[in-house]
């Protein structure tokens, strides 16, 4: 953890804190971004990310001494819009950052993850907010089962001085082919800071 994760007193501090979270996985995400290209051709996942839980990383400078009010689950996962201003708001009104995650992500985001994770380490707040930083369209293979048909035909003919006359019927088999139909694939940058209520005024 770098020292943008110190305890913060203003507004500007926050801003700094932000802006540092938010610039820390930036060769994930240009890794990410490079293999968004293959994800296209072979199928998006269906998965869920945990990202929250996987790239947490607690707070190192947090004072050991901080005495903190006792903890009630579940916490509050809260979506913010304006990271900064939210953040102020809840370092003014004495929450102090225990915990920070921060990733970027092409698949849905597990809604349970954020909950388990913020139960986990105490935290009687997480913060959170998303930005898109990246699009791009392509092709994905689709399967294609194509069913077999009937086909129905009428014959006549004569054996023997004996005519005949009837209907004659084929099927063909079922077979399984591929489409490629278009698809977008956004990737997002994830913030979450993780907030526990101080019992110092």
């Amino acid at each position: 953890m770098t020292g943008s994760t110190v305890e913060l007193d203003s507004s500007a501090e926050m801003t700094s804190l932000v802006r540092g979270l938010q610039s820390r996985p930036a060769m994930r995400a240009y890794l990410l971004i490079a293999a968004v290209a293959g994800l296209l051709l072979t199928g998006c996942s269906s998965e869920l990310s945990s990202g929250f839980s996987q790239y947490y990383e607690p707070n190192e400078h947090l004072n050991p001494a901080t005495q903190f009010a006792p903890h009630t689950a579940p916490a509050k996962v809260l979506l913010s819009t304006d990271l900064v201003k939210d953040c102020t708001y809840f370092k003014q009104s004495g929450y102090v950052v225990i915990g920070l995650s921060s990733f970027y992500s092409n698949i849905k985001i597990d809604q349970d993850d954020m909950q388990d994770k913020a139960n986990e380490v105490q935290a009687d707040i997480l913060l959170w907010s998303y930005e898109l930083i990246d699009s791009r369209s392509g092709m994905e293979a689709a399967p294609v089962f194509v069913p077999g048909a009937n086909s129905t035909s009428f014959i006549n003919g004569n054996t023997n001085g004996v005519p005949f006359a009837g209907t004659a019927t084929t099927q063909t088999a079922p077979t399984v082919g591929v489409q490629y139909v278009p698809v977008t694939v956004n990737t997002y940058r994830y913030t979450g800071v993780f907030w526990r209520k101080s019992l110092a005024q």
